[in-house]
């Protein structure tokens, strides 16, 4: 991470363009302006859901293991540090995308990435990273 920017995974996106937030799909990230984690829509502007602080705090030049989850209209985050402090953020999007393209973002960063994996998820990986009865802020 650089300073005051964000980094992270892009899902279900659509209608790319050159620019930030010039897509149509999910972003969930880690920003270091405010220590957080983030988890949003980009729809040629910015609609973000939740920001949960990471613990202990977002460092600049450290590994982080980013898992972004869609399952149906649920998303999850969870962002894991090297010391093993775990922070995650849940939503679930009434009214969401059902499908689209993965990518990475890094705005303002020098982000780097290794050991990426997609694959179609499952419920039983949701309840995996958040439990079954789990906190879903309900969002339009």
């Amino acid at each position: 991470m650089g300073q005051y920017g964000d980094a992270g995974l892009i899902l279900r996106a659509a209608h790319e363009e050159e620019g930030v937030d010039a897509y149509n799909g999910y972003f969930a990230g880690i920003r270091d302006l405010d220590d957080s984690v983030i988890l949003g829509r980009a729809d040629f502007g910015w609609r973000e859901y939740r920001s949960v602080p990471v613990k202990p705090r977002v460092n600049a030049q450290t590994w982080y293991h980013l898992k972004f989850l869609a399952y149906e209209c649920d998303f999850v985050v969870r962002a894991t540090s090297v010391s093993g402090e775990t922070t995650t953020a849940a939503i679930r999007n009434r009214d969401c995308l059902e499908r689209g393209r993965f990518g990475l973002k890094s705005y303002a960063t020098g982000a780097l990435w290794r050991n990426v994996e997609v694959r179609p998820a499952t419920h039983a990986d949701e309840v995996a990273m958040i439990g079954p009865e789990a906190d879903r802020k309900s969002v339009v």
